[in-house]
């Protein structure tokens, strides 16, 4: 009678799965990406962890040009969505500015602490230059 031998089992696999920056897996990262989301989720939607995009990025600087222009490509989407839109509803216009060039259009607060002796006088000098308008004294 022939022997029985055991079989060995293999030792099961400790830790997480090994992702892959696959040609694939680039390609809809990038895409993802493309459409405004963040990179670490574009890669965690496409079964890439965070930790395995980031090393990628640091062996590969051609790979972040790429995540670089598709954010790009988003941006640039979204802007020409509120461009469109700022013909039909003026607040698009508005939100715009306030964004783009904060120092002049941003809200401010208005409060009596802020406002200075000089703001109320000139906004007083703008107001009497309108003909027919009168303004009380500053008394």
């Amino acid at each position: 009678m022939a022997s029985k031998r055991k079989a060995k089992k293999k030792p099961a696999k400790v830790g997480r799965p090994r992702t892959e920056m696959t040609d694939e897996n680039i390609a809809a990262i990038l895409r993802t990406v493309a459409l405004g989301v963040w990179p670490e989720r574009a890669a965690q939607m496409h079964g890439v962890s965070g930790a395995a995009m980031r090393k990628y990025k640091e062996r590969n600087p051609e790979f972040v040009t790429s995540i670089e222009k598709a954010e790009a490509q988003a941006e640039s989407g979204y802007l020409g969505k509120i461009l469109r839109h700022s013909d039909k509803q003026w607040t698009a216009a508005a939100w715009m500015l306030e964004r783009r060039w904060p120092d002049r259009w941003a809200k401010r607060d208005a409060t009596p602490e802020q406002s200075s002796e000089s703001d109320v006088d000139v906004w007083r000098a703008m107001l009497a230059a309108i003909p027919g308008r009168n303004l009380p004294d500053a008394s």
